[in-house]
């Protein structure tokens, strides 16, 4: 089985997509302050419903059932951001194909012609083996004439884990996640809300 893409099924009106990134603070006996950040981050997310009928609660908790620790997981993208920022429909060229890699950067061919990446804006890898990691822009790049850019990115990548020829993706970029939390559900006199945590996973 795969991750399901079941995300926007939920009638979800309220959502947290942040990046997690432990660190550890150490203090010197001269009273100095040294941090060190892991190599890698990760994404934990929270969903809230709109008041669901009979029949979409009926469908929130089967998906529940579906996404839990046990299970395949889901694709998690930005519901509010699901493209690049300045782009002003859905993209005809989503993908494109990578070309290099470095711990902050990705060099990708066959990109949509024109399309502005701006900081902020989500970026997703796919593996040889099916995984997804989502990352963020850092510097602003147009995709030139050529469909080819190189990408400043806001988290250092596990470069072993990708090869040239992986799938670069703009367009609802994801990463696979699972519900971490029951599901929360609030009943009022003729409908329900519901709400869930979740988190990456590898």
């Amino acid at each position: 089985m795969a991750a399901l893409d079941v995300l926007c099924d939920l009638n979800v009106i309220e959502q947290s997509l942040v990046p997690v990134r432990p660190s550890q603070v150490n203090r010197s006996r001269g009273g100095g302050v040294q941090g060190q950040e892991s190599a890698f981050m990760w994404w934990r997310s929270s969903f809230s419903t709109t008041a669901l009928t009979q029949a979409e609660d009926a469908l929130f908790q089967s998906v529940m059932a579906r996404i839990g620790v046990s299970s395949d997981g889901f694709l998690c993208h930005d519901l509010f951001r699901p493209r690049p920022v300045l782009a002003v429909a859905p993209l005809t060229q989503p993908t494109a194909t990578l070309t290099a890699i470095a711990a902050r950067t990705v060099s990708i061919s066959g990109g949509q012609v024109g399309l502005v990446l701006s900081p902020g804006d989500y970026i997703e890898l796919r593996d040889a083996a099916g995984g997804r990691v989502l990352n963020t822009v850092s510097d602003s790049v147009t995709i030139d004439a050529g469909g080819v850019a190189d990408v400043a990115l806001d988290f250092p990548l596990n470069t072993a884990r990708f090869v040239v020829g992986d799938v670069v993706n703009f367009e609802r970029a994801s990463c696979v996640m699972k519900r971490v939390q029951p599901a929360g559900r609030n009943y009022q006199t003729t409908s329900v809300t519901c709400s869930f945590e979740a988190e990456e996973v590898a």
